[in-house]
């Protein structure tokens, strides 16, 4: 596949629990999509009980997009699954018991052929599973299917500027030259991120044989966990050490998909263009949208929010005409009085899957249980509000828990 990719995920599969959302106008309007994400599988209380959001894979209302999601692939776009998100439990279904969980999440993507699958780890999980899934995935579905992870920006730089030396060093496995001192220094104990909402060291990730099966970050700048109105968050972890073409910038692609919204003239004339500008038109990972039916909800027409990605990448060029006719191209209703969609908070801060409290009124939904005083002895350490709220529910409520997450103790 040719770089940069041009990436979308889709959780509002029906719209105003009505109609489907249809992904086909992605291809008849020659959007240049590259891979899509379903989203979000969740693994429940017992093995095998795997929903998409609140439903069954297999129930009805998913059965359009099954189809689609055929003629999507046999058009070259691939299409695979997110695990995880905000609504925690996943991985910690697979901590506890790995087999059992994985067992039938893994005959699952076999029968609805997805072609990868995107780790979203928004709670508590510890490295060793981390390299363990990707290692088995990799293992059992072979060396072409994509294993990605989404990270929030934080996540993937140095706490400190001071220590991008030894990143780079760690990450790239290079210890030439370095005395025993700096050789001391190079260790993920030592070289902490920023926020890190995953619970392990990303650095000692992709230093280790798993993180090197790693395809690429989709990398969360939005939600209050980095900036995407320019590219010194990308430049700042390839001076830290990541390979510019594993590192996709996920950006949120309307102001109600979630903080930090980035206008579309912003994206392409500042960040797109300097990305292209220092690694080159195929030299960094790509653009990556959270989600699809979002965007355009003015106008119902979320493919022309892809296909302006599209030809700022230089994926695609000429007529924004419809390919063929095709009658499943309607507008995607998504914002009118009778929306049961209702737009989140911005201070009901989350990462990639906060706007999966609010879709399709699903069982996410809700409101956050932290104590208010709690959030407050955090921000009085330092910390903006919504990182503190994001640490103790991480945490279960658990100060000291919280402000050890945040300041990136072990």
């Amino acid at each position: 596949m040719t770089l940069p990719r041009l990436i979308l995920y889709q959780q509002t599969h029906i719209a105003n629990n009505v109609t489907p959302v249809s992904l086909l106008p992605l291809l008849e309007y020659n959007t240049g999509v590259t891979h899509i994400y379903i989203a979000a599988i969740h693994l429940n209380d017992q093995p095998g009980h795997i929903t998409l959001n609140d439903h069954p894979l297999d129930h009805e209302r998913h059965d359009q997009m099954w189809r689609e999601v055929k003629e999507l692939q046999d058009n070259g776009v691939a299409v695979m699954g997110m695990l995880g998100g905000a609504a925690a439990g996943s991985y910690m279904k697979l901590q506890t018991n790995f087999e059992a969980f994985y067992t039938p999440l893994c005959k699952l993507f076999k029968h609805y052929k997805l072609q990868g699958i995107d780790l979203d780890i928004e709670e508590v999980c510890s490295l060793d599973l981390t390299r363990k899934l990707i290692m088995r995935f990799k293992k059992d579905f072979g060396p072409s299917f994509i294993v990605t992870l989404a990270p929030v920006a934080g996540a993937m730089q140095p706490y400190t500027q001071l220590i991008k030396s030894f990143t780079r060093r760690l990450i790239h496995g290079d210890y030439s030259g370095t005395t025993d001192l700096i050789r001391a220094f190079i260790k993920p104990e030592i070289l902490k991120s920023k926020l890190n909402l995953s619970g392990f060291n990303h650095f000692a990730l992709e230093a280790s044989e798993a993180g090197k099966l790693v395809d690429w970050y989709n990398v969360q700048f939005y939600c209050n966990h980095g900036d995407a109105s320019n590219a010194m968050g990308i430049h700042n972890m390839v001076s830290a050490g990541w390979d510019p073409k594993k590192l996709v910038l996920g950006v949120v692609v309307a102001p109600d998909a979630g903080a930090g919204y980035v206008p579309n003239n912003v994206l392409i004339g500042n960040t797109i263009a300097d990305l292209k500008r220092t690694y080159g038109n195929t030299g960094f990972g790509g653009i990556m949208g959270w989600e699809y039916a979002l965007a355009n909800r003015n106008t119902g027409r979320p493919w022309e929010w892809v296909r302006e990605m599209g030809e700022a990448l230089g994926r695609v060029s000429g007529s924004r005409e419809k390919s063929e006719k095709c009658e499943s191209c309607v507008p995607v209703v998504l914002g009118n009085a009778d929306i049961t969609v209702p737009v989140v908070p911005l201070e009901d801060v989350g990462q990639q899957s906060l706007p999966e409290r609010a879709k399709e009124g699903e069982g996410s939904a809700g409101e956050s249980t932290v104590n208010d005083a709690d959030a407050q002895k955090l921000v009085e350490m330092g910390f903006e509000r919504p990182e503190a709220i994001a640490a103790l529910e991480a945490m279960d409520g658990d100060v000291a828990a919280a402000a050890g997450l945040l300041f990136g103790d072990d």
